[in-house]
């Protein structure tokens, strides 16, 4: 695995490219859609039309699995902590061309660190 580290004023962030196919994210893709509108898929944080955090059950998308143990993994080189001391917490956050989040943080409970893993990036130079 190759993480990249970089410093900003914010603090450190690092970057690690997980090497996932397109396929591998258009089946994850199309799982999260069907699991999105599931009754028990829980939503929270509406603004601006549409839900901050959709927590679709871990169970439901077999890729998902993949991209935690991903995370997981780079999380533990990152802190340089012991092979299965990490435990890795997520959720789904779709956003469409023009949208944006807003500032927050992610130090509720005993977060070490946050992480984002996109699924589909739009090309910014096709209109």
């Amino acid at each position: 695995m190759e993480t990249q580290k970089y410093s900003a004023k914010c603090g450190d962030y690092y970057t690690y490219h997980s090497g996932f196919s397109a396929e591998f994210n258009a089946s994850l893709v199309g799982r999260f859609a069907t699991e999105k509108e599931n009754s028990v898929t829980k939503k929270t944080h509406y603004f601006e039309g549409r839900y901050e955090n959709i927590y679709v059950e871990k169970n439901k998308i077999f890729e998902l699995q993949q991209v935690l143990a991903v995370a997981v993994q780079a999380a533990e080189e990152i802190l340089n902590f012991e092979k299965s001391s990490i435990k890795a917490g997520f959720w789904f956050n779709e956003m469409p061309p023009g949208h944006r989040t807003i500032a927050h943080r992610h130090d509720d409970d005993d977060e070490l660190l946050s992480a984002v893993y996109y699924i589909n990036v739009p090309n910014p130079d096709i209109a």
